[in-house]
């Protein structure tokens, strides 16, 4: 975990949300989807698309910082449940 923070470039950031969620350090992974929501980087909504349904992020969806997170996407509860029930069709 520490030699990955040293990199700051799409991927380390998307490997370190993984690697922190996976580890179950929530506080630690909201810190990196933190800091990987830049509205200075055109595309960083984009960046982001992956983490709404990535399994791995899963224990993060009772938080109520994952409102916040979805919010500052513009995705909305009702958006969200669709996404879910759509991974959930396909497993």
């Amino acid at each position: 975990i520490e030699e990955l923070s040293r990199f700051d470039d799409h991927y380390a950031r998307k490997d370190m949300i993984e690697v922190q969620a996976w580890a179950g350090n929530v506080d630690a992974t909201f810190e990196w989807l933190d800091r990987h929501l830049d509205p200075q980087r055109q595309n960083y909504i984009q960046e982001l698309s992956w983490a709404v349904w990535n399994p791995m992020l899963r224990n993060l969806h009772d938080d109520p910082r994952w409102q916040t997170f979805l919010g500052a996407l513009g995705i909305n509860n009702a958006q969200m449940q669709d996404i879910r029930d759509r991974i959930a069709q396909e497993q």
